[in-house]
């Protein structure tokens, strides 16, 4: 376990997820409860995109999406991390890394069999096509919480003003996506009608 990533806030963060999920109609597991407590583990090769990653051993009704809960769930992180972040800070510097931690958190409460949730079977990765990659359910649900937890904390109006357009759906996790994506610094994924 790693001290850095300990700490009082994260059942906080971990709820913060979930109400977020909710207000995006993101269904998660109703047996999320059952799930052992997150281990943090720093991993020196790990070459993800956004420096965490949920890996998960022990999976409980893998069938069952009601019934599915984790054995000692893991999220690995690149080990700069570990002495450049304490990422349950408030502080704006950390919110972007809290965020990350938002969209992980989104991946182990989210509603479907193992299968389709973890195993990735036809998974198209960030490097093939990074806008199928954001596309696909389990990374679109993910990132689209992430982004309003990030605009929540750094752009409240823009978020507000997102959320008054009266939008489908899938057409307002875009729009999240989309000023997420610009406020970091990137350019917009998605083209909006």
């Amino acid at each position: 376990m790693n001290p850095a990533f300990q700490h009082h806030k994260e059942p906080l963060l971990i709820k913060d997820t979930l109400r977020i999920m909710k207000e995006l109609n993101i269904k998660a597991r109703p047996n999320y409860q059952k799930d052992s407590k997150i281990v943090y583990e720093k991993f020196p090769s790990y070459d993800g995109l956004a420096g965490f990653e949920v890996i998960y051993d022990n999976v409980q009704q893998q069938n069952n999406p009601d019934l599915m809960f984790y054995i000692d769930p893991r999220i690995i992180f690149k080990p700069e991390l570990e002495k450049e972040l304490k990422v349950f800070e408030d502080t704006p510097k950390n919110v972007k890394a809290r965020s990350v931690l938002v969209h992980e958190y989104t991946h182990l409460l989210q509603w479907g069999t193992y299968e389709e949730l973890h195993l990735k079977h036809d998974y198209i990765s960030h490097e093939v096509d990074f806008e199928m990659y954001v596309s696909q359910r389990i990374e679109f649900e993910a990132w689209a919480t992430q982004a309003w937890y990030y605009l929540e904390h750094m752009a409240l109006q823009e978020l507000n003003d997102i959320l008054e357009l009266g939008l489908a759906e899938q057409e307002t996790r875009k729009q999240l996506i989309n000023r997420f994506c610009v406020l970091d610094g990137g350019k917009p994924i998605f083209k909006l009608v």
